[in-house]
């Protein structure tokens, strides 16, 4: 769950897909324009109010406040066009840290050259 600090709405995850409020929760609206079949397991939204989704088939963005959605996927390892399940991403500064089920990465936002970032993680 995270929030719009721009216009207030409130993002979330539930039962795989993701949501938005605009109105303090009395509604939920179902967005998945370029997300559609795939289970969202996480959620970031940045300063600008970029969203980033983790998915079962790797990350995706949106900025234009969820309502479509584009992968973000070139630099996450792939085995037959199946990219790994992204469980949690966080963001900070101007970096993104996604775990995945085949690592840990990081990356700059700008560039989204992932590199695997779990030296030494158990």
């Amino acid at each position: 769950m995270a929030a719009n600090r721009t216009d207030g709405s409130v993002v979330a995850v539930a039962n795989a897909k993701f949501y938005v409020t605009t109105n303090n929760g009395i509604d939920w609206l179902l967005l998945e324009n370029g997300i559609e079949g795939l289970e969202v397991l996480s959620l970031a939204v940045d300063l600008d109010n970029t969203i980033y989704v983790g998915t079962s088939n790797g990350l995706h963005t949106s900025a234009d406040r969820g309502i479509s959605f584009q992968p973000l996927n070139d630099q996450l390892p792939n085995d037959f066009g199946l990219y790994p399940a992204v469980g949690t991403v966080c963001v900070l500064n101007n970096y993104l840290f996604i775990g995945t089920s085949a690592g840990v990465y990081k990356t700059t936002k700008s560039s989204m050259q992932c590199q695997l970032f779990n030296k030494n993680l158990p």
